[in-house]
């Protein structure tokens, strides 16, 4: 899968996500469109490459992060976020 195959795919489930899309691993998988093989690697990637906590509500059904904030994936200028804070 190409970077900008994954990107998009992580840009999708981050909007399904905050919409609170309610379905299983399999419902969130035929969403993407991907395998829930592929549905799993890619909340694997967002959890251990980005740090990102994401759970399954199992009361609600759906999946959610475990705090608010937002994904970001862009470039950003030094003399807006320091190299100090970035390491």
């Amino acid at each position: 899968m190409s970077f900008e195959s994954r990107l998009q795919l992580i840009q999708y489930l981050d909007a399904l996500i905050k919409r609170k899309y309610k379905g299983s691993s399999a419902e969130y998988a035929i969403k993407l469109k991907v395998s829930t093989a592929t549905f799993f690697r890619l909340l694997s990637h967002l959890r251990d490459e980005y740090g990102v906590g994401v759970r399954y509500n199992d009361i609600e059904l759906h999946y959610e992060y475990e705090q608010e904030g937002s994904l970001y994936f862009g470039f950003v200028p030094a003399h807006i976020i320091p190299r100090e804070k970035i390491e």
